[in-house]
């Protein structure tokens, strides 16, 4: 099976939005960029239902957030933590890596291992504070050659809310790498912790600091996916890749070229005009505090109160990852890979498993079946028999309550008509009856119960004679 390469240092083509592919192509920069402000957007728009599904909109597989499922769930002897169907499982992003099964997918299930790695944040703090002046100050990179650490690098735009970083690493190393993934078990640099500043603005509400340490998880899931008709798949474990990579301190962020034009670009994700925006909260902004109620008429503005710290880390984790995922390609997303040629995908084993009805004779069972059968058989035949034997008519019900008006039962007439038939039969229970031709000599005969006294005139049927 096929999924996407989402950044390899050998293929530039599969290089994300702030790669050094499109540094140099600023019509090609904008208008991908406005593609991927399109699908953003619609994310955090999207109902609760595909918020909480294990697919996003487009039927790519969303990956977990490791840290806080194995806080929840905890991990096996292996390193798996698994799923079960009813768990609320928290997502890294709104959006998903795209897969294309195998055509033998269509049936059955089918079963893999994904490699896949986001960035993950882990807030301490979050503060409401009474104005911008409680705002931690951010340094803009563009003024710098050199960045310190423990000092806040940033830049100034026109959103209500910014993102800032504690320092970077030599911007000597992308040169040379490329790519966070070139780097693999690299133990030649020492990579600090960097923390991610979060701060809004919104006069009409309140004001929001948030600190978070930011790291690359690398994580394997295992993904399993119903074929035909649903087509659906889920992630049912993950753990952390035992495969070789860069340390967890080293991520796409840590680099100011990436930064600033990755910040820029969410940040403003929601401005379509040059001109500067009217004063509001962007979605963004509105999705961290609520993604219940993301575009629904009310206040322009987003309350802070409430919102814990953990809470708040994986909405904002959200929405990075969302952002950078789709900045490798929006067509990759949305057309699950058609965009992309063989040559720019990984592929990996699947397990395809097609269920067919397989019936199993127990047989003891068959055996008293066939008997049951054979006995209801021969029942059948035995009735079929008698009755072609039988030349008299079918006489239902108690026969001694035929007797009481027979004027060929004399004793019978003995008997009031008010006795019941249970009783009447007690009493002429030896009572000698038959179905005979009481009418022999005639030319057709008549057929009547009678009372078998030996008379002459009471004869057996005949059926060569005419009776009625």
């Amino acid at each position: 099976m096929d999924t996407v390469m989402l950044s390899s240092p050998f293929d530039p083509e599969n290089s994300n939005l702030y790669g050094s592919v499109f540094e140099t192509n600023t019509s090609d920069f904008t208008y991908r960029l406005a593609s991927l402000n399109a699908l953003y957007n619609g994310n955090l728009l999207q109902p609760v239902s595909l918020l909480n599904a294990s697919m996003d909109s487009w039927g790519n597989v969303k990956i977990p957030d490791y840290a806080i499922a194995a806080t929840a769930n905890g991990a096996n002897s292996s390193g798996w933590i698994n799923f079960q169907p009813t768990d609320d499982i928290p997502y890294s992003s709104l959006i998903g890596l795209p897969v294309i099964l195998p055509s033998s997918a269509g049936a059955g299930n089918t079963t893999f291992a994904l490699e896949s790695s986001y960035f993950s944040l882990s807030c301490e703090n979050l503060s409401v504070v009474a104005d911008t002046n409680e705002f931690i100050n951010c340094t803009a990179i563009e003024s710098q050659n050199v960045f310190s650490n423990d000092t806040f690098y940033g830049l100034s735009n026109r959103s209500t809310w910014s993102l800032c970083l504690d320092g970077f690493y030599d911007p000597r190393i992308w040169d040379v790498r490329g790519h966070v993934s070139a780097f693999g078990n690299d133990s030649n640099f020492v990579y600090p912790a960097r923390t991610l500043l979060f701060q809004s603005s919104q006069p009409s509400i309140d004001y929001a600091i948030g600190l978070c340490s930011v790291t690359t998880e690398y994580v394997e899931s295992a993904v399993f996916c119903v074929g035909a008709p649903s087509n659906n798949c889920s992630v049912t474990a993950v753990r952390l890749s035992t495969q070789p990579h860069p340390a967890p301190n080293l991520t796409d962020l840590s680099f100011s070229q990436a930064f600033s034009e990755f910040i820029l670009s969410i940040t403003e994700s929601h401005i379509t005009s040059p001109s500067p925006p009217v004063n509001g909260v962007s979605l963004s902004e509105l999705f961290i505090t609520n993604p219940i109620t993301v575009g629904l008429p009310g206040p322009a503005g987003a309350a802070w109160d409430g919102l814990t710290a953990s809470l708040f880390g994986l909405r904002l984790q959200q929405l990075l990852n969302t952002y950078w995922i789709g900045s490798f390609g929006v067509e990759g997303i949305i057309d699950k890979l058609a965009f992309y040629p063989p040559a720019n995908r990984l592929n990996t084993t699947a397990t395809n498993v097609v269920w067919q009805d397989t019936y199993v004779v127990h047989w003891q069972w068959l055996t008293l079946l066939v008997i049951g059968s054979l006995l209801m058989f021969a029942a059948a035949l035995i009735s079929l028999y008698l009755s072609r034997e039988t030349h008299a008519p079918e006489v239902l019900g108690y026969l001694s309550t035929l007797i009481i008006n027979s004027p060929y039962v004399r004793d019978g007439r003995e008997v009031g008509s008010t006795m019941s038939g249970e009783d009447r039969a007690r009493k002429f229970a030896k009572l000698p009856l038959k179905i005979c031709d009481v009418q022999p000599h005639a030319d057709i005969g008549y057929i009547a119960i009678a009372q078998d006294d030996g008379s002459t005139e009471r004869r057996g049927l005949d059926p060569d004679r005419v009776y009625r």
